[in-house]
């Protein structure tokens, strides 16, 4: 199960008694069996409290022959649910732009220079979707989000 909840960064570091005491309380809100939910967890269940951020790596992916790629270059927060399809992205995209050129400085900037533009669009249709869901959207936000879902996913699975 996750939760995901607007709040402050909590310092130091909840327990995972005090996480699992949290997903109790938010989840008694609830009517119906996910109300229902909160009787199922056990004192010492294990539970992981993490901040969701988002990395954004605006610089070259690379420095001579080394190259980062997927979550360390541009990690996207959870709604669109494509951090894996990102990586595996970058890798064929890399592999293509290193086929395509005899020289390694030329094939790496080809490659991000084609990568950036899409992961990017990733990372802020994801953080819209998120502030929106959280309640605080920007007008940037409402903009993009004209653009649904659908259209979205269907932007990521054209040729580019």
């Amino acid at each position: 199960m996750a939760l995901v909840v607007p709040e402050q960064r909590i310092r130091p570091r909840p327990t995972a008694r005090q996480i699992v005491e949290r997903i109790r309380s938010m989840l008694g809100e609830f009517t119906g069996w996910i109300g229902e939910l909160d009787h199922t967890l056990r004192e010492d269940a294990p539970a992981a409290y993490s901040p969701i951020e988002q990395v954004t790596l605006n610089e070259p992916w690379y420095r001579d022959r080394i190259a980062v790629a997927g979550d360390a270059t541009h990690a996207s927060s959870s709604p669109m649910a494509q951090g894996a399809a990102m990586a595996a992205e970058d890798a064929v995209v890399l592999a293509q732009c290193l086929g395509a050129s005899d020289l390694l400085d030329e094939a790496l900037r080809a490659w991000w220079e084609r990568r950036m533009p899409r992961a990017g669009f990733v990372q802020q249709y994801s953080a819209a979707l998120l502030r929106t869901e959280s309640g605080s959207p920007t007008d940037q936000d409402r903009e993009l989000l004209q653009t649904p879902m659908p259209a979205a996913h269907a932007r990521l699975t054209e040729p580019y």
